[in-house]
Parts: structure tokens; C-alpha cells; sequence
């Protein structure tokens, strides 16, 4: 949260309570959360984040866990 402040927006990716974690973290700070979920325990995709930061261009961060 020291780089973001309040009304930014991120791109919540999640695979799981981690990443559900992070994005609730996120909005208690004022962020806007754009959540991408996927299958709990599985690989996040590449490709499906490109293409949710193209449709949003104006998200300043990315939360992801590996």
C-alpha cells in the first residue's frame, strides 16, 4: 500500500485465500479492486491478465501471488 493510494485502481489476481486476502487488504485502503480469479490451487494465466490490463489501461498495480 505505499505505492497506491486511495481510488487507485489494481487488477486482484487470485488462486487462492492468498490472493482473496490481498484484494480485501486492497479495498480496506480505498483501492478500486479489479478482481481475476481462477480455479483455487491452479496457474493464474498469462494471457488472461494481458488482456484485463488492455481492457483497463489506467490499473496502476497488480497483486498476484506465485
Amino acid at each position: 500500500m505505499n505505492t497506491l493510494s486511495p481510488g487507485d485502481k489494481v487488477l486482484a489476481v487470485s488462486i487462492g485465500v492468498f490472493g482473496d486476502r490481498f484484494a480485501k487488504i486492497a479495498q480496506t485502503f480505498g483501492v478500486q479492486v479489479i478482481p481475476l480469479n481462477f480455479e483455487w490451487g491452479k496457474a493464474a494465466e498469462p494471457e488472461a491478465i494481458r488482456e484485463a490490463l488492455k481492457k483497463q489501461p489506467d490499473i496502476k498495480a497488480v497483486i498476484i501471488t506465485h
